[in-house]
């Protein structure tokens, strides 16, 4: 069953994942409630308690304080501290537990209810494709680069799938990927910046009908898109959705800017002023 699963992807997937650079946290969904193999059940028997006169609520009560408990004070030179002992016991420990007098004859704890460490009741369930399954959430840290993040995840996520999981018969599937939207914004961008730096240059050759002009304008835009890249990678800034759209604003920017120098060259050289 998937229980028998959960401790191994604990310790196994979860660890290998949390250490690739820029995940901040990784959770494991197995749709087991509390999420733990094992916990410890105090099962009441509400007639043994009736019978010697133990109220339910008394016993809770006194369950609860059993491994944390106030051990007075101490005092050292002008402070005094207080002291609380902690304890941990096994199952059949607690059961010894006084937890009511009747008659002079201490109650304990195995008189009213069974102590036993059993699995976890499942109250919910995940499934993939009508099969059980255990499902991952891995965020990623503030201000980490995404596509870096999801390409390291992925390549870890390959090596899991055929080393470890496949010998325990297990497979993994990727269900949500974030770089599927950003990969597809970021395309949409670049072929939009590519689109408008040919639309620009065709009608610049349209209205000028001069081939030296425009081609000393259309080497401005890349240029100028260039030096803005070289610029990205020397401050070791990348690229995304908002610096492309900056981008293509910045090639009309350019255009513009271009157009304006070439028809002041064009006119002073109507007027007869030669190269200098």
């Amino acid at each position: 069953e998937i229980e028998d699963y959960i401790q191994a992807v604990e310790e196994l997937v979860k660890p290998a994942f949390e250490a690739v650079p820029g995940v901040a946290s990784v959770t494991v969904n197995a749709g087991s409630g509390q999420g733990n193999l094992d916990e410890l059940q105090i099962l009441i028997d509400p007639d043994k308690a009736a019978a010697l006169g133990v109220p339910v609520t008394d016993l809770v009560n006194r369950v609860g304080r059993a491994n944390d408990v106030s051990g007075g004070s101490l005092e050292f030179g002008r402070r005094q501290y207080a002291l609380r002992f902690v304890g941990r016991y096994a199952p059949e420990e607690l059961g010894e537990t006084v937890i009511h007098w009747r008659n002079g004859s201490p109650v304990r704890l195995r008189d009213v209810a069974s102590v036993a460490v059993q699995r976890a009741e499942r109250n919910n369930f995940a499934y993939q494709n009508n099969n059980p399954a255990m499902g991952i959430r891995i965020d990623r840290q503030s201000g980490a680069n995404v596509l870096a993040t999801l390409t390291e995840v992925k390549k870890v996520a390959a090596e899991l799938t055929e080393g470890p999981l496949a010998r325990m018969g297990l497979g993994m599937a990727q269900s949500f990927d974030a770089s599927v939207f950003i990969l597809r914004a970021v395309n949409l961008l670049t072929s939009n910046l590519g689109l408008g730096v040919l639309l620009a240059i065709a009608a610049l050759w349209w209205f000028l009908r001069d081939g030296r002009a425009t081609l000393v304008i259309a080497l401005a835009i890349p240029i100028s898109l260039a030096a803005t890249l070289l610029v990205l990678a020397l401050t070791g800034r990348s690229l995304n959705a908002i610096s492309l759209a900056g981008l293509a604003f910045a090639v009309g920017m350019v255009l513009d800017a271009a157009i304006v120098v070439a028809e002041a060259i064009v006119a002073r050289r109507e007027a007869g002023l030669g190269v200098k």
